[in-house]
């Protein structure tokens, strides 16, 4: 708790993106604004929805009355802002968060590194 500061809590939705029946994206996002939409990202076959954590019930809601498709939905700590680092400290970095995800005591690891197209390679 004591690094809490660096992180905001949100709510992270990840949507089926055929089972909303509207062609226009946009217009999802102007409609989803008024529950709380932060940020809506497309990729190939989903739909990511991000929102505040007050806002996070209200989104479930929507949701569920739409009756769209949701593949996951938690609660994150997003960084607030991000720390980039040369490649071979950013490896470290990650066999660090690795090792502490493999311990059984550890529910989650958050953590503020800038995940950059050189250390996804490099992975």
């Amino acid at each position: 708790g004591s690094l809490g500061f660096l992180f905001e809590r949100k709510g992270i939705f990840t949507l089926k993106k055929e089972s909303i029946e509207v062609e226009d994206l946009e217009e999802v996002e102007m409609e989803l604004i008024d529950y709380g939409l932060e940020e809506l990202t497309e990729l190939d076959q989903d739909i990511i929805i991000q929102t505040s954590f007050d806002e996070y019930g209200k989104m479930q809601a929507i949701l569920d009355k739409k009756k769209w498709v949701v593949n996951n939905s938690e609660l994150q700590r997003v960084p607030v802002d991000t720390t980039a680092l040369d490649l071979e400290s950013a490896q470290k970095v990650m066999k660090l968060i690795d090792k502490m995800e493999e311990d059984d005591d550890v529910n989650a690891v958050y953590h503020n590194l800038e995940i950059t197209e050189e250390l996804i390679n490099a992975i």
